[in-house]
This record gives C-alpha cells, structure tokens and sequence, in this order.
C-alpha cells in the first residue's frame, strides 16, 4: 500500500494510521488517526508549542491536504494502539515544543499519560507521533542513529525564535536555547517514511530512513502539490 489522500475511510475502526501533510516552515507534519470511542475518525497531533489537538476527519481537516497510510502491524496489534491511543487522547495535557529527541524518549507511559524525564524540553510534532507509539510498545525509529547537522542547528534557532514571538515561558526558551547547539531533529517524513516499512524493519535507524522518508514526500507533493503549505506567521509544529 501506499499513502494517499486521508478521509473518514482511509482507516477501520481497528486500525491507526500514520498521517502527513505540508508545514509552514516546508518541514512537514505528522499526526496519527484513528477511531476514538464515539466512533468517529480523527488525527491526534501536536499542533504547536502547548497546541494538542484532536482534529475529527473530515471536518476539522477542511482545507488541509492530508496523506495517510495505515500502520502495518498485525490486527491485534492495531487493536491494542488504537485501545491506548483512546486513553492518551483523552488525557488533559500540555506538551511544550522542544528540541531534544534523545531526552525525550519514554515521554509516555504505559497508561497514556506524558511524563517528560526531567532533561526533556519537550517535543516536535514527529517526536510526538514517535514517543506515543513507543508508550504502545512500537519503536519506530532508531534515534541513536540521527546526526548532527548544520541544517539542523538552523532550525533550532527558528524554533527558538517563534517560541520568543509568541511569548513562551522564559525558563522553557532557555532550555530550548541549550539544544540548539546539538542539532538534532527527527523530520515528519522520516517518521512516516519509517512507520511504512513495517515490524520487521523498525526500530529504523537514520540512513534507512531517508529512501522511505523521500518517497512519503514526493507522495504528498504528487497528492497535495505546493498551494496548502500553511504560512509562516502561523507556526503550527511544523517546523
């Protein structure tokens, strides 16, 4: 299978899928969908700095440019993370965006519940979608394997810039401020890209990712073109 426009049948009731679409720093996001206990289809993500939302589809997706494939684990497997994603997104929670991806795993806990370690300064949007999944005992990504890069220190500092725009606590700006310097980032395409390989590929590590994570891209681009990249002022996890 491949990923193609999300809708309310992209998925079954028993199944979650990986989900992305444009952002507006041309960085990508990433959610997940699944069936909530009312029986209607949504995608949990993580919008922006303490933004965490639950978008039913196809409403709230309106005007939005999703792609979509279902996670490729066994129906047992799809039964028992759609039963905890139900737990997590029911959960009262605030997630700051942050940049370091090796502090913040294990964010969740096997009762759905965010419980940073206390060097973590929170999460991305892709961090988000792989820290949810491995509190339901899927490790996605072998984060170990992520380099440093220039590219990526320059992206810290847009984060950090937006986080100061729209005035986020102080204490979580000079955290952030520290990591800067690590340059590491987990992008939305390699975690969609990695989710498509399946059980026997995951944990996948830096390298092996970016085949998937190109061709998750050009996906969305043949789907969705170039006309939804949301703007800039608007920052929403994306970056």
């Amino acid at each position: 299978m491949a990923f193609a426009p999300l809708n309310e049948d992209s998925f079954s009731e028993d199944q979650v899928a990986v989900a992305v679409r444009d952002g507006g720093f041309s960085g990508g996001h990433v959610g997940i969908g699944f069936f909530g206990k009312d029986g209607q289809p949504k995608v949990l993500h993580l919008a922006w700095h303490h933004r965490r939302r639950i978008d039913f589809i196809p409403e709230d997706i309106d005007g939005d440019c999703w792609i979509a494939q279902v996670l490729p684990v066994p129906p047992s497997a799809g039964k028992q993370i759609v039963a905890y994603l139900r737990v997590t997104s029911a959960e009262n929670m605030l997630i700051p965006y942050g940049l370091d991806i090796l502090a913040a795993r294990g964010s969740f806990g096997v009762d759905g519940k965010y419980r940073p370690s206390s060097d973590s300064d929170g999460l991305t949007c892709a961090t988000f979608v792989t820290e949810v999944f491995r509190g339901a005992e899927v490790q996605l990504l072998e984060e170990d394997t992520w380099p440093l890069t220039a590219a990526n220190v320059e992206w810290g500092k847009v984060v950090h810039k937006e986080l100061a725009h729209n005035q986020a606590d102080p204490l979580h700006i000079a955290a952030v401020a520290n990591n800067i310097e690590k340059g590491l980032r987990i992008r939305p395409f390699e975690v969609a890209g990695a989710s498509d390989m399946g059980p026997n590929f995951w944990p996948v590590s830096f390298q092996d990712s970016q085949q998937p994570a190109d061709a998750v891209e050009a996906a969305l681009s043949g789907c969705c073109g170039a006309g939804n990249v949301k703007p800039a002022q608007e920052p929403s996890g994306e970056i």
